[in-house]
Order: C-alpha cells, then sequence, then structure tokens
C-alpha cells in the first residue's frame, strides 16, 4: 500500500526545511577515498529521521558513523557512558597494525543554519591526507550529538558492572517533566501503564525502575527492548531542542507493534524537539512506517556504494531476502502500478516475471543503472505516465546515475530506450485510470459490481474522486461507495482492462519484446 502523509509528516518537513537555528545535517558527500568499504556516494536528507537498509557490509554502520562525526558537541553535554563530549572518526574507525588505516579521505557535510537571519545550507569539510591528521574537529557546527550502537541492547542483568553496582545506585537528578515524558511515551510504545519511573546513577551507569499494576522492577528485571527504549527516549530528552540522535539497528528488541509505535512517538519528538535521527534498520516494519523520502537503500558493487532513496520497504527485502527474479525483472515506482500490471499481464507472462514496487521515479531510475552497471540486462521498467514526455531527460538521469564511462552511448541509449517504459496514460496512475473509465460509456460491470443504480451515478462518484489530491483518488472513491481502498482499485483496474485491450496488449507487447531478446 502507498505510504500516505500524516499532518505530523508535513509539519516535520516543514521545519526541517524551513529551521536553519538547528543546524539539522541535509547531506554527507564522500568524495574520495574508501572508508570501510563505503566510496565516493552523496545523500540528502529531506526528513528529520532517516532509516538506512541494506546487505551486511553494505556500508550502513559506516554511514551513522559519517553523521555521527559531522558536529563538535556543546562541553556540557555528555552522553551517558561517555567520558568525552564529542565523537571523531578514531571513535568508530580502528584498525590492526596489518590494516591500512582511513587515507586521502574527503567528506563534505551540509549543515543547515542561520546566517543573517536567513536559512542558508553550508558546507563543511572533513579531510584526511595519506599521511597526518584530520583537519580541525573544533570548525565543525556544534550541536549535541547521541550514538548508540547495538551494544544498547545489553540487559543490566547481563553487565558485570550493574551487577556489581546493584546495591550502590543512587536516586538520579532528573527533572520530573522528563521522567513523566519518558514514562507516558514507553507505555504508549510498549501498551502499558507505567505508574512510576526512577532512573538510578552510579558512575556512567545507570538503573531505571518502573512500577505499573502495583509491582515495581527493575532494569535487572525488564525486557532488553524496554530497557532500551527508556534508554532512547531518555538520552533523546535530555540531549534537548536540536539535538542528533544516531542508532544503530533501531528495532533491535521491539515485536512489530512496538516497532510501529516507537517510529511515531520519535516522529513526535521530532515535531517538539526540532531534532534530527539517522538510523539503520533490517525491518520492513520501520520502513513501511516512515515517508519514501526517509528511506534509503545502500548497495555495494564492484568497489562503488550506490545509494537508492525513496526504496519501497517490498523491494530492499526481496532484495535482501535473496528473492528470485525469474526470467525478467519489471519495475514499477509504487503499489498502484504494480496492481495495473498484476491485473494486465496474462497468467503466461505473470509466470516468468518479478514486479518491484520500487518507491518512487528516481529509485526505479537508480535501479535500471545498477542492473545496466552489473550487465544484466534481464528488466524493464514502468514509470508512471506523467513522467512520459520527459522520457529523454529519464534516460540521461540513468547514465548519470551509472558514474562510470560507457562502451557506447548509442548502445546505452538502444538498451534503456527499449526498457523504459509508461503505464498507460499521461497523468499518474490512479487519475489516468479513472479518466479512462470515465469515458466509457457502458459501465454496467461497475454498475453490478458496486450495486450502483446508475450511470450517471457512477460518474458523479468518479468526477468527485478526481479532485481528490494526487495519489488520493482511490482512496477518495472508496470513501464514496464505502468499500475498501484495494478492492475498488482492483475493479477499476479490471474494467480498464476488459475496455481498453489495445492500451493492455501494448505494455504486454513491450515486456515480451525485452522476454525474447535476453
Amino acid at each position: 500500500m502507498s505510504y500516505c502523509r500524516s499532518q505530523l509528516d508535513k509539519d516535520n518537513f516543514k521545519w526541517f526545511k524551513n529551521d536553519g537555528s538547528r543546524n539539522s545535517l541535509v547531506g554527507i558527500t564522500t568524495e574520495s577515498g574508501n572508508i570501510r568499504g563505503v566510496f565516493p556516494c552523496d545523500i540528502q536528507f529531506t526528513y528529520p529521521i532517516t532509516a538506512f537498509v541494506g546487505e551486511n557490509g553494505s556500508g550502513k554502520t559506516t554511514m551513522l558513523a559519517l553523521a555521527a562525526c559531522a558536529f563538535h558537541n556543546d562541553d556540557t553535554f555528555h552522553q551517558f557512558s561517555r567520558k568525552k563530549s564529542y565523537f571523531t572518526y578514531g571513535d568508530f574507525f580502528t584498525f590492526s597494525a596489518e590494516e591500512t588505516g582511513l587515507q586521502g579521505i574527503k567528506i563534505t557535510y551540509t549543515i543547515r543554519q542561520l546566517e543573517a537571519g536567513n536559512t542558508v545550507d553550508k558546507p563543511n569539510i572533513r579531510r584526511k591526507k595519506p599521511s597526518g591528521k584530520w583537519n580541525d574537529f573544533n570548525t565543525r557546527p556544534f550541536r549535541n550529538v547521541i550514538y548508540l550502537g547495538i551494544h544498547r541492547i545489553v540487559p543490566p542483568s547481563e553487565s558485570s558492572a550493574h551487577r556489581s553496582y546493584r546495591n550502590h545506585f543512587k536516586q538520579s537528578d532528573i527533572s520530573e517533566p522528563i521522567l513523566s515524558k519518558v514514562k507516558t511515551m514507553a507505555g504508549r510504545i510498549f501498551g502499558r501503564n507505567y505508574s512510576a519511573l526512577k532512573i538510578l546513577l552510579r558512575n556512567t551507569y545507570r538503573l531505571f525502575v518502573v512500577e505499573r499494576n502495583d509491582f515495581t522492577y527493575s532494569g535487572f528485571n525488564m525486557g532488553a527492548g524496554e530497557n532500551a527504549v527508556i534508554s532512547i527516549l531518555l538520552d533523546l530528552l535530555l540531549a534537548g531542542p536540536g539535538a542528533l540522535m544516531v542508532i544503530d539497528e533501531i528495532e533491535l528488541g521491539l515485536h512489530a507493534k512496538a516497532q510501529k509505535e516507537f517510529i511515531q512517538v520519535l516522529k513526535e519528538i521530532c515535531s517538539d524537539q526540532k531534532c534530527q535521527i539517522i538510523c539503520s534498520t533490517h525491518s520492513s516494519i520501520v520502513l513501511n512506517s516512515l515517508p519514501p523520502e526517509a528511506r534509503f537503500f545502500i548497495q555495494n558493487q564492484n568497489s562503488q556504494t550506490i545509494i537508492t532513496p525513496q526504496i519501497s520497504a517490498e523491494f530492499a527485502f526481496g532484495k535482501l531476502a535473496g528473492q528470485n527474479t525469474q526470467e525478467l525483472d519489471v519495475f514499477v515506482e509504487d503499489s498502484v502500478g504494480k496492481s495495473i500490471l498484476q491485473n494486465i499481464l496474462p497468467k503466461n507472462l505473470r509466470e516468468r516475471v518479478q514486479i518491484y514496487d520500487i518507491g518512487s521515479d528516481q529509485a526505479v531510475l537508480k535501479q535500471v543503472a545498477a542492473h545496466y552497471r552489473e550487465k544484466k540486462i534481464n528488466f524493464i521498467a514502468f514509470l508512471d505516465g506523467d513522467k512520459r514526455n520527459t522520457h529523454q531527460s529519464q534516460i540521461a538521469t540513468v547514465k548519470k546515475h551509472l558514474e562510470c564511462r560507457i562502451d557506447s552511448d548509442d548502445v546505452f541509449c538502444s538498451i534503456i530506450d527499449k526498457r523504459l517504459c509508461y503505464i498507460p496514460g499521461n497523468e499518474w496512475p490512479e487519475r489516468s485510470l479513472l479518466q479512462y473509465i470515465k469515458k466509457v460509456s457502458d459501465k454496467t460491470e461497475l454498475i453490478s459490481r458496486w450495486s450502483i443504480s446508475t450511470t450517471d451515478d457512477i460518474n458523479s462518484f468518479l468526477e468527485q474522486a478526481l479532485l481528490a489530491e494526487k495519489h488520493d483518488e482511490f482512496f477518495r472513491l472508496a470513501e464514496l461507495l464505502a468499500d475498501d481502498e484495494s478492492a475498488i482499485r482492483n475493479d477499476c483496474i479490471k474494467f480498464f482492462r476488459t475496455s481498453y485491450p489495445d492500451l493492455c496488449n501494448s505494455v504486454c507487447s513491450a515486456i515480451e519484446v525485452i522476454l525474447n531478446s535476453v
């Protein structure tokens, strides 16, 4: 199902774009060198929460480390368990005597800042020559940064230090308003009613104590996920407005329902605190809980790092699972495009192809480039119809994403031209389909299927649905018909198939041409 932006999402997009007072990280560009398997690449952040997904060794954790090193923390802020207030590359990249360390590195961070009262995006460059140190860390912008690795999931019961201090923890001086917020938010995430929360400290170690249903228990007898979530929420609130939190494998220890609620709570914190969260994940639930702009798929191919933005969870985790692509990979932008092709294609073609809902037109073009780079030409892409008039521009974008020389420009253009196709229509699929349906005079099939009295009634509903916001047309039509959106969508696609056989056959023919050539 396509992602539907909530008002909270819209608020987060708005402040992140326009607020220059938070030193938000809006870009990381590695321009030279090899940073633990990450080769030159570029990432642009447009939403305050970002999730990286990819295979083991693809560079997710490296990207998190680079993000944590973008800023110089306020000396008054110290993350629990750390003596130093800020992070350096030495905190994340350690090499043995037999290994070659980081050399010839240039990283450009783009920071959204205020300058003379205006919001501007300014570069901040880190360099490390083949011999020598990094350039001065004190030139980094100031911002409180919290880094949480996978060690956070180790519960106090498995920590020798916690066990040795079990009788020596003392009450912290953390304010009651912060404790109350953490207690309320953690209760929402786990569906529990905490009546009390205390934070106990001993040196750099802390122990959580909660009370619910007249029963008190500490972190020693707390679930690992419960302990980790309380820790994350507490750190984020203590860091204050505008902080950056970096979290490796954000879903660790959380069941499906808790993961979804956790992301919702983090969205609310980002909106209230104007803070930023960058994480990695192996969870489709986490990815589906975030807007497409917040998702990045990272791949390592032939000493190249490929970043695909706006990836769909279906495609990302299909790739991670090594899903069989059969004879032909078919790429579409979203679930509507996938439904159209699934309903248009006859059984003999459906059996031979694997249709991937990628997430956006740019994500599709990235995957087209990745396949071409690997000399895998068993693919075809169908962009939404509103991209039809920019066909040559789409081919040029694929070429740009290759980031390498090609043997023959004519051969490249010929291959991509045949494999870059479009969903029927000249607008986005939802609108095009409803426009096509509205033109059909005989709507007997839909009258029967939807239990509607007359064709005029259907036309009236279609007209109202066409006034909906972009991509919300089927949702609006389903509301008007008091039916399930996916069922209404499939009804419309099947009606389109029977009403416009020539348009459907053109899609089938394009796929058959590629199948016969691979």
